[in-house]
């Protein structure tokens, strides 16, 4: 006991007498007399009984910040302690002592250097206020929340917990019965912590709306957040219906589909007989030219001349009927444009009838149908044109050729040396002509038609591919290697023509004095393995990988994409027969068959021409 109460000892036994609580407690300081902790200098028997066993009470015990079982209640109460002692004003404060499971309401009064208080215990008081206090929010129809604002000096970040609820937050969060609340945050401040922090630092009250997603009715809440003094108060209005109601009307007036609610009009046996509208948007009113107190006085029969004719009256009613969702394209003839309606049924009165204005997309549907139609007569023509062309071009000739063989056969002596050279170069030209139209003729003739597909051994079509150039490949001394080989569904003379062109090509680019060597490889492969590029519709789609290699003379890169136009060489015709359509048959093969091409062309080294057949296309 300090000297200064010392001499007032008959004083100090007066208060052990009195039923209210005194405690002086000191200032603990360090050597720059900056505040530190307080000690006990003083308790009558009232505090010392408040405080229990919980904390030291004897004469020097620091009890507020060293080794307490509350951490936050000793740092709220030397908070306290700490501001009267420094602005040496006196101070009332209550607060919920947890050790003594009471509460205390405390006068504090700075004394020396300490500060000295007077505490009452308040528990019955207080659970009285608390009670009536509950019974109060819970009679309200608005869910209601306190929090505790917990804080701590070592740590910036504000904390909180609740402190009460009403039973129509308990409601609102889930809770049955007398359940105990769910550590904080509950599903109810998920999303509110950022509203709860800024009321707490800034003590303004905020208002926002939030929605209850751990409810399965999906309900919507505002909520008002108000503070005070270590306390924030939460309060829950559910405004699920009238916030729908604004979702609604938000979309029905935003949307450009015209919506609009129809219920059955029923004679006296329950047979529908009409529609009447009952909630129509700005966007159904324009795209039907009608205006809004006609739809509210009319029927559909009576706004829509054509509605029982059309056969909209009986898809009306069997969609109310079954529940059916009916979906057709019309024309519109009050407005002269295409309308998509669909209907579904709302409940067993009432329809929703989504209308969508497709004229600019039928417009283009109709250009487009004409455009396929012309291309398809212009397709057709130049496929008449080219067979017409070749057979016509076929016979005239056939005559030169004939003329000019006679021409060397029986007139040779009388041509004379350049004669003869004349007529040689005639025969040549012409049957390169012969050559050229033959092969416009099979590229003309090179259609996409899927019926005629069929599952093909490629092991077999190949083979046979070799057995008919082998005069060639023997002439070269060839060397060709074909790996086993899978089952494509295709049109087997496309394919083998294809494999034709590709295997020819490469007897027919040889280097001089190097042994032809053709290989053909197969395997199986995803989209993600093709060295082919692959369009993103065709990315999860697996494909048979077929590549023809040969160490020829191969080509630049540069002129990958120009070897598959028609009548284009890379070499003069003098140093390589050929026509230039070989390549171009082998595209439009592959693009008939849905598949995908690439050439690699090494200058010198030979070219590698690699196939990609999509599987599911071709099983």
């Amino acid at each position: 006991m300090p000297d200064d109460l010392s001499a007032e000892l008959p004083l100090l036994q007066l208060f052990d007498a009195l039923p209210d609580g005194i405690t002086y407690v000191e200032a603990v300081r360090n050597e720059q007399r900056e505040l530190k902790d307080f000690r006990v200098a003083y308790m009558n028997a009232p505090a010392i009984a408040m405080a229990g066993d919980a904390y030291p009470t004897g004469s020097g015990a620091q009890f507020l910040r060293h080794s307490q079982p509350d951490g936050l209640f000793t740092d709220m109460l030397f908070q306290q302690y700490a501001e009267v002692l420094t602005s040496g004003q006196a101070l009332s404060f209550s607060y919920w002592y947890p050790a003594g499971n009471r509460h205390i309401t405390a006068q504090c009064q700075k004394f020396n250097d300490g500060v000295l208080s007077v505490m009452r215990d308040s528990t019955e008081q207080y659970r009285a206020d608390q009670q009536r206090l509950a019974d109060l929010l819970d009679a309200s129809f608005d869910g209601i929340a306190v929090y505790q604002i917990i804080e701590n000096p070592a740590d910036p970040a504000v904390r909180f917990a609740y402190s009460e609820v009403n039973r129509a937050y308990r409601q609102m969060a889930g809770l049955v019965g007398d359940e105990a609340l769910p550590p904080f945050p509950g599903p109810m401040e998920t999303e509110l912590l950022p509203i709860l922090h800024q009321v707490a630092h800034t003590g303004q009250p905020q208002q926002t709306v939030v929605q209850n997603w751990t409810n399965p009715l999906n309900i919507w809440y505002k909520v008002v957040v108000i503070k005070r003094d270590q306390e924030l108060v939460g309060t829950f209005q559910d405004i699920t219906n009238n916030w729908q109601c604004e979702l609604l009307n938000t979309v029905l007036e935003h949307t450009p589909s015209g919506i609009c609610a129809a219920e059955a009009i029923r004679d006296e046996t329950g047979g529908i007989l009409d529609f009447q509208g009952i909630v129509v948007n700005d966007a159904a009113l324009v795209q039907l030219g009608l205006e809004r107190e006609a739809v509210a006085q009319s029927t559909a029969r009576q706004l829509d001349p054509a509605f029982e004719t059309s056969g909209r009256l009986a898809t009306f009613q069997r969609v109310l009927e079954t529940g059916e969702v009916y979906r057709m394209q019309y024309l519109h003839t009050a407005t002269n444009r295409w309308m998509e309606l669909i209907v579904s049924r709302m409940d067993e009165e009432t329809l929703i009838a989504v209308f969508t204005d497709v004229t600019a997309i039928r417009q283009v549907q109709q250009k487009l149908e004409l455009s396929v139609s012309d291309l398809q007569q212009s397709n057709a023509n130049l496929e008449q044109f080219a067979y017409v062309a070749s057979h016509d071009l076929q016979e005239p000739l056939r005559k030169i050729v004939s003329f000019g063989n006679i021409l060397a056969d029986q007139y040779a002596a009388g041509l004379g040396a350049d004669g003869v050279d004349i007529i040689g170069r005639m025969r040549s030209a012409a049957s390169r002509m012969q050559s050229l139209v033959r092969d416009v003729l099979a590229y003309s003739r090179l259609t996409a038609n899927e019926d005629a597909f069929q599952l093909i051994d490629m092991n077999q079509l190949i083979q046979g591919v070799l057995v008919d150039l082998e005069t060639a490949i023997v002439d070269r001394q060839a060397v060709i290697e074909v790996a086993p080989m899978g089952e494509l569904r295709g049109d087997a003379l496309q394919l083998r023509q294809l494999f034709q062109n590709l295997i020819s090509n490469a007897l027919k680019f040889v280097r001089a004095g190097v042994q032809p060597h053709i290989t053909i490889s197969y395997r199986r492969i995803s989209a993600l393995e093709a060295p082919v590029p692959i369009s993103a519709i065709d990315q999860q789609l697996v494909f048979d990988l077929i590549e023809v290699t040969d160490n020829g003379i191969g080509f630049e890169q540069s002129q990958a994409s120009r070897i598959f136009q028609v009548f284009q060489r890379l070499h003069g015709r003098s140093a390589y027969a050929g026509t230039g359509i070989g390549l171009a048959i082998v595209q439009r093969v592959i693009e008939n068959h849905r598949g995908y091409i690439a050439a690699e062309g090494r200058p010198g080294e030979g070219a590698t021409f690699r196939i990609c057949f999509p599987v599911h296309k071709n099983r």
